[in-house]
Formats: structure tokens, sequence, C-alpha cells
């Protein structure tokens, strides 16, 4: 196993901890053998929160393409068909990841893609019991890779991820994400 530990600069901070309990409930909410497993989650001390995960060895995409520049399309459509399969188990619960980019994608030595990071991934909000944990109109995740509509806060909606895939494709196949600079809003 792996355990994932809270850094020490965010010791103690009750949004960490939710998150961290946030990514651990999602993740193992369902299966999926494109999704990292998770297999216990614990705060010790009410502050310093850990994940106990599937042990990956491999690089993330992100370091991949920091390495090498550009994947060939045989082998992104691999990766893409994965990842595509966890985010359309994620939809089918009514989960929005919000947060998909290459450093959250894990690829194995065996060449499978793990989605990682389900900390700020939300519910949509006509899910039956499923809680908020940040609010509407708050913008999580990282710029390069969230839609329009995501940056202008809202309702999660599952075109969010959509986006977030589209520009990891182009990315992965190009070198380059396809805008150079952010929007502005």
């Amino acid at each position: 196993v792996a355990v994932k530990v809270i850094r020490d600069d965010m010791v103690g901070s009750p949004d960490t901890i939710n998150r961290f309990r946030q990514e651990a409930l999602v993740a193992a909410s369902f299966a999926h053998p494109n999704v990292v497993t998770i297999y216990d989650f614990g705060v010790i001390d009410d502050a310093r929160g850990y994940l106990v995960m599937e042990r990956l060895s491999g690089a993330t995409v992100g370091e991949t393409l920091r390495r090498d520049g550009f994947l060939a399309p045989a082998r992104a459509l691999h990766i893409m068909r994965g990842v595509c399969q966890a985010v359309d188990a994620a939809h089918r619960r009514q989960l929005v990841h919000r947060d998909l980019k290459p450093d959250n994608v894990f690829l194995t030595q065996e060449e499978v893609p793990k989605v990682l990071d389900f900390g700020i991934a939300k519910f949509v909000r006509s899910t039956p019991g499923a809680t908020a944990l940040t609010a509407t109109g708050v913008v999580v995740g990282t710029v390069a890779y969230m839609s329009p509509e995501q940056m202008r806060g809202g309702e999660p909606n599952p075109s969010w991820d959509i986006w977030a895939l589209a520009v990891i494709a182009y990315e992965m196949l190009a070198s380059v994400r396809p805008f150079a600079a952010a929007n502005s809003l």
C-alpha cells in the first residue's frame, strides 16, 4: 500500500481534513480498474489526515509528458480510453471530478491508467444524500483544464470533466495545451 498524508504546512486545516475525507469516501464508493483504490482513511490527533491506498508503480501522465514531450497516438488513445471509462463510472454515480489533469492520471508500469485525487470531487446537486464541501460559486480546480462554465462557478456538471478530458487528449498529442493563456472572466 501507499499512504498519503497531509503536508506539514496544511496540518490542522479543517478544509484539508474534509477534502481528504471526501477523497476517501468518494473513491471508496465505487471500484473501477482505472481509479486508484482507497483502502482506509484516518485522522491522527484531529489534525493529520491520511489515506491508505493502492501502491502504484510508474509515473503520472504529467511526468511522462514533461519527460517525453508528447505521446504516440495509439498510446494516448489507450490512456484516454481508460480515463474516460473511469470518468464515465464517476458520472454514472452523479460525481464530477473537477480537477482532471495529466498529474491526476497515473500510468502504471503495465500501462494501466488510473485516475487519482478525488479531493475536490462533488456530487451533482440532484443526488440524494450528497454533501457539498465547497459552496456554489467557489471555483476550485486547475485553471488550464477548467471549462469556461467551471471558471464561472455554479453547480458542477459532468461537461466540466469532458472539457478537461479534451484538453488532456490535446496535450498528450501536441505536447502543448490548446490555449496559450487563461481567458479573462
